[in-house]
C-alpha cells in the first residue's frame, strides 16, 4: 500500500478481520489512520463486535444483508446449470449466501447434511455414550466443523420453526421436512432455543481456536 496503483484503485480483503489478534490489529492502526492514495481496505467480519474498538472507529461500516433464496435460486440456476429442485434445496440451506450455496452443490455435502438431520431426529436424550461418538462425525478440521455445525444449528432452527408456526415453506430444509417434524415434536421450544444457543457458543468457541474435540463434546452433552 506504499506505492499507488497503476491505474484506477487498489483493493485489499481483509477476510475474517475479528481473527486478528492484538499486536495484528495495533499494526493495522497506522495504514487504517493514513491510507495512501488510491488504495482501499475491506475488513470483512460476521462477528464486529469481536474487533477493538480503535479498528472500528476508523471504518466505515457497512451491513450485507443475506440475499432472499428465489435470488440464490435464479443464480444456481443460471450460472451454474442445476435443476430448480437442487436449486431451491441448496438455496434454501445458504442462510441467503451465494458463496455458501456453490460451496454446498457437491454430492457429499446433501449425504453429510442427511445423515446429521437423521441422527439428530432419532437422538436418544439419555444416551450419553451415542452423544460423544456423534462428536468423531464433525471432522477435524475448522471449516469442516464449522460446516457440520451449522447443519446442526439450522436443524434445530427449523424444529422450532414448524413447531411454533406448523408453516413448512418457511424451513432452510424443507426437502427434509419429515426429519424436521421429528425433532419438533421430541423437543420442546426452550429446549431448542437453550440447543441452538450451545450449538451458537461451541461455533464461537472453534472460530476462536478452542480446543476442537473438548468443545464438541462439552456441547453435546448440553444438547437437550
Amino acid at each position: 500500500m506504499t506505492f499507488r496503483p497503476g491505474e484506477g484503485k487498489r483493493v485489499f480483503i481483509l477476510r475474517e478481520a475479528d481473527r486478528m489478534n492484538a499486536a495484528a490489529a495495533n499494526a493495522l492502526l497506522k495504514t487504517l489512520e493514513e491510507p495512501s492514495a488510491g488504495n482501499i481496505l475491506l475488513l470483512t467480519t460476521a462477528r464486529p463486535h469481536a474487533l477493538p474498538l480503535t479498528i472500528l472507529s476508523r471504518c466505515q461500516h457497512l451491513r450485507f444483508s443475506p440475499l432472499p433464496p428465489g435470488e440464490v435460486a435464479r443464480f444456481l440456476r443460471e450460472k451454474e446449470g442445476l435443476e430448480t429442485a437442487a436449486a431451491e434445496i441448496l438455496a434454501a440451506s445458504s442462510g441467503g449466501s451465494i458463496g455458501r450455496a456453490v460451496e454446498m452443490n457437491r454430492e457429499d455435502y446433501l449425504a453429510l447434511r442427511n445423515a446429521i438431520l437423521e441422527l439428530l431426529a432419532e437422538d436418544n436424550p439419555e444416551d450419553l455414550l451415542k452423544r460423544l461418538a456423534f462428536a468423531g462425525r464433525f471432522g477435524t478440521e475448522r471449516e469442516e466443523i464449522l460446516e457440520r455445525l451449522r447443519i446442526l444449528q439450522n436443524g434445530y432452527r427449523d424444529g422450532l420453526v414448524l413447531r411454533e408456526t406448523g408453516e413448512k415453506e418457511r424451513l432452510m430444509f424443507r426437502d427434509r421436512a419429515g426429519v424436521i417434524e421429528a425433532v419438533a415434536g421430541r423437543l420442546a421450544g426452550h429446549d431448542l432455543l437453550r440447543n441452538i444457543a450451545a450449538v451458537d457458543a461451541a461455533m464461537s468457541a472453534i472460530a476462536q481456536n478452542a480446543n476442537k474435540s473438548l468443545t464438541l463434546e462439552a456441547m453435546l452433552i448440553k444438547l437437550a
